[in-house]
């Protein structure tokens, strides 16, 4: 896990926290966009004043993120209420590569895969402790419905 570093208010000012992998505290510091207490803070810039533009600007200051200044990403620790999914969006889980499959195979009016695949019959695969790859040992064919859309 990387570092992570949260940013709440304090006062006038903001407090930036880092975490180390276990989310312990490591360091925290008051800052502004001018100013910081770290021991970098005398210089013209230090990581705090650079992630704290980025917390404001999301509006992530006091909230559940927090941001990975290695990888400059952020990642949600603490359970928020998530912000609605925007009209038309559609939140899938990748635990189920099938719902996954006919989500995409809709957005692009492709076909899907049925709910009973009566079509499909005694597939079976074995996987040896010699062989890297799967072994199919009998496949019959499947038939799939037509687009339901004609492409232009």
């Amino acid at each position: 896990m990387a570092i992570l570093y949260n940013c709440k208010h304090d006062g006038d000012q903001y407090r930036i926290t880092k975490f180390n992998e276990n989310l312990e505290v490591e360091s925290s510091y008051l800052c502004t966009e001018t100013e910081c207490e770290c021991p970098a803070g005398v210089r013209p810039m230090c990581r705090h004043r650079e992630m704290l533009p980025r917390f404001i600007a999301r509006d992530e200051v006091g909230s559940g993120w927090m941001y990975d200044y290695d990888r400059g990403g952020w990642v949600q620790m603490f359970e928020d209420d998530p912000p609605p999914l925007p009209e038309g969006v559609v939140a899938v889980s990748l635990e189920y590569p099938k719902e996954l499959y006919n989500a995409i195979a809709n957005a692009l009016c492709e076909t899907v895969i049925p709910d009973e695949p009566e079509a499909v019959t005694g597939v079976a695969s074995s996987l040896n402790s010699e062989e890297s790859e799967p072994v199919v040992t009998q496949v019959s064919t499947v038939t799939t419905p037509g687009p339901r859309y004609k492409r232009r």
